[in-house]
């Protein structure tokens, strides 16, 4: 009996056999329908690659090669290069023009170690205004700091008054002051001016406020030392319509005592 072929099944006639025509026409059918499969499937596989110059396109290997090219032409268009002048027309002259916008606004910031100037960046332009704000510290000065000048001027007011003329009073108060209430200690209406007002407390925490023309004047500042006396405020400070002044307790639990001096004058 022959053997056959791993692949095609051909018949191999044995050496002890004698070649049948059949035989060889049989085997030249097969090869001839095998090449015949095999040139169709060809065909096919050329048709899905395609040509080279294929358009892009979904329909080939080649028009989705040339379709990934147009999309990374596309990209390298908007990324752009990292030379590229700061703008708007590629990512990285975008980043460029973010780095510049950032090196402007520091520049602009400057740091806190810069001297004051009132041209020159905004920490100088601070430090200047600070500068010329001065410290609550400063000394009467008509030509010196914010601060100075309101020195002065308070100077000038007190030594301008006519105190002959004034009326002044000395308030003193004890009492305590209910949780999450306040209490007046004085609440006029008239001209005339506050001088002085005083605390002594015997409990933390409890908040004083001024109020002078139905403007808050003092805005309920806390904290002062429990057994000491703490100047609130030292006058003379004007007012013209009417002066109120209060204590703020807005804790819940026990009542604060305490005990204050306001000295004032009415015209």
């Amino acid at each position: 009996m022959p053997d056959l072929t791993p692949n095609m099944g051909l018949e191999k006639p044995l050496d002890n056999e004698t070649a049948d025509i059949q035989v060889i026409n049989n085997n030249m059918d097969k090869i001839d329908t095998a090449f015949a499969d095999s040139a169709g499937k060809s065909q096919e596989i050329i048709d899905l690659i395609g040509k080279n110059n294929a358009p892009a396109g979904t329909t080939t290997l080649f028009a989705r090669l040339t379709q990934l090219a147009n999309y990374v032409d596309t990209l390298e268009s908007l990324l752009g290069l990292n030379t590229d002048p700061a703008g708007t027309s590629s990512i990285f002259a975008r980043l460029a023009q973010i780095s510049a916008y950032v090196d402007t606004l520091e520049a602009q910031l400057g740091t806190s170690a810069d001297g004051s100037t009132a041209t020159g960046n905004l920490h100088q332009k601070v430090a200047d205004l600070k500068y010329h704000l001065g410290n609550i510290t400063d000394g009467p000065n008509p030509t010196g700091s914010v601060n100075s000048k309101l020195v002065d001027i308070k100077n000038a007011i007190t030594a301008s008054t006519d105190w002959s003329k004034q009326k002044p009073r000395i308030l003193a108060q004890r009492g305590s002051v209910n949780p999450n209430s306040s209490i007046d200690i004085i609440n006029i209406t008239g001209k005339g001016y506050l001088l002085g007002f005083y605390y002594y407390g015997s409990l933390y925490y409890v908040y004083p406020g001024i109020i002078i023309d139905g403007v808050q004047t003092l805005s309920e500042v806390g904290g002062y030392t429990s057994g000491t006396l703490d100047t609130i405020f030292n006058g003379p400070l004007r007012f013209n319509n009417s002066l109120r002044i209060y204590l703020n307790q807005p804790y819940t639990g026990q009542g604060l005592n305490y005990y204050v001096t306001v000295t004032y004058s009415l015209d």
